[in-house]
């Protein structure tokens, strides 16, 4: 009996801060995702060298870098990074809740940075 009312104290001491760590990852998910609806590839970034041009990005000159560094390193699928973070977000909000083990998450992980790699694979052969 003791040991069920100090792990319920402790989830509910730890409320507040799960959910303000939930609103901010929904708010970095907003701000990626409009650094991603507004890349041009004529925005100065890693592989474009362009001085004294306006940046088209929303979220500005660090809006281009990110959306160029997501775009390099996930190609087609570089809103995985925003799908998870609004996953993440809601499981931290409880809007719904899962009984996942830690092997399962993992591998949830490796499976979401795979995926660029086999649609590249699908895109090329076809």
């Amino acid at each position: 009996m003791k040991k069920t009312k100090r792990v319920k104290a402790e989830a509910t001491s730890l409320a507040p801060i799960r959910e303000i760590l939930s609103v901010g990852l929904l708010a970095f998910a907003v701000f990626l995702f409009l650094r991603l609806v507004s890349y041009s590839p004529e925005d100065p970034a890693w592989r474009v060298a362009v001085h004294g041009e306006a940046v088209r990005n929303l979220v500005g000159r660090v809006g281009a870098y990110t959306a160029d560094i997501l775009i390099l390193l996930f190609g087609v699928l570089a809103y995985l990074p925003v799908i998870a973070c609004l996953f993440v977000s809601a499981i931290g909000l409880r809007l719904f809740s899962l009984a996942w083990s830690k092997r399962q998450s993992l591998g949830l992980i490796l499976s979401l940075f795979s995926l660029p790699v086999f649609a590249e694979l699908i895109l090329c052969l076809s």
